[in-house]
């Protein structure tokens, strides 16, 4: 089997695929189906995943925040780092992709995941419309490429077709 995807994965992402669907607002709706069949296919084995550790810990905080049940908060982590590339933040991390962070010059962990995705060669999946459109804008100089999650088509996210 080809993998379809290989991608860095923003935890915006993730936290719409983990989250039960009961937490999902309806105006969100749509995107958390993409997000919940994107992560199915990772489970099925049709993509392949990185995701920084700073992400591991934004989806624990976002479910915590959300949900009254915290287990389903405490057991991502897991689910995810076992199915995923995990980019642990240690010594050469940092003198590694620091100038990179500097670079891209954006918010906090979205420069870390636009930073682990241009090091590795990989496009950043992001629902992140605002970190989307400035990563397209700002292409050229920065050479992060990006997908927007409501831009790809379903067989992509499925992992079923180009």
């Amino acid at each position: 089997m080809r993998t379809q995807m290989r991608v860095v994965v923003d935890s915006n992402v993730l936290v719409d695929a983990l989250l039960p669907s009961e937490y999902i607002e309806n105006r969100k709706r749509e995107r958390a189906n993409k997000s919940k069949n994107f992560w199915m296919a990772v489970l099925e084995g049709k993509h392949e995943v990185v995701v920084p550790a700073i992400g591991l810990i934004e989806v624990c905080a976002r479910l915590s925040r959300v949900m009254r049940d915290k287990n389903l908060a405490l057991d991502a982590p897991k689910v995810i780092a076992e199915n995923a590339a995990v980019v642990y933040q240690d010594e050469d991390f940092v003198n590694n992709f620091i100038p990179e962070i500097v670079k891209i010059d954006y918010k906090g962990a979205d420069a870390i995941f636009s930073a682990i995705a241009k090091r590795l060669n990989l496009k950043l999946l992001t629902s992140d419309k605002d970190l989307y459109e400035y990563l397209c804008k700002e292409n050229k100089t920065l050479g992060v490429n990006a997908l927007f999650l409501e831009e790809v088509s379903d067989t992509q996210i499925e992992g079923t077709g180009d």
